[in-house]
This record gives C-alpha cells, sequence and structure tokens, in this order.
C-alpha cells in the first residue's frame, strides 16, 4: 500500500507498477559510503538507490532514496542501507536530513 508511514508514493508508469520511495539521509561526504551504496543496491535487485550529495550549516551530508516497484524488496534495501550506515558509525535519518 503506497499509503504506508515511510513510504512515498512518486510516480506510475503507463500500465506498470507504481514507483515506491524511501529516504535516508546522513551527515557523511558521498565517498565515504560509496562502497556501502553500491554493496547494498548490488544485493537488492529491484532497487535503485540515488545519492544526493549537499553542503549545509558549515556540514557536508547526502541524502540516499531509495527506489522500486517492490514494497518488501524497498523495506529490506531500506533496512540494509540503515544497519550499514549503523555498522560505519554513521548516524542517519530516515525520511532525509
Amino acid at each position: 500500500d503506497e499509503h504506508r508511514p515511510g513510504r512515498r508514493f512518486v510516480s506510475e508508469l503507463e500500465g506498470g507498477l507504481p514507483l515506491l520511495s524511501e529516504t535516508v539521509g546522513s551527515w557523511v561526504a558521498e565517498s565515504e559510503v560509496a562502497d556501502l551504496l553500491r554493496e547494498t543496491e548490488r544485493l537488492h535487485e529491484g532497487c535503485a538507490i540515488g545519492s544526493y550529495p549537499f553542503f549545509r550549516e558549515g556540514r557536508t551530508g547526502a541524502n540516499f532514496v531509495i527506489r522500486s516497484t517492490d514494497p518488501d524488496e524497498l523495506a529490506a534495501c531500506m533496512q540494509a542501507l540503515c544497519d550499514g550506515l549503523a555498522a560505519l558509525g554513521l548516524g542517519f535519518t530516515r525520511g532525509g536530513v
């Protein structure tokens, strides 16, 4: 269901499944987590991770947007990415920074 908390309906291709997305943000340079992003995406077929770096409040950060048409795979990929960030000792914010 596209209206579950933490999920956002993005778009629907004609005749296709709705494209869902989840966002997680962290005060980290994108380059520091590039390997984690690649590996997480590789392990979760049907998911694509976009990285959107920013510089704000004198600090570098990035929001990571995971997109998929499969809500279960999206949730698994989101959990894996959050677990990976935590394993690196990085704080993160579901929904983005």
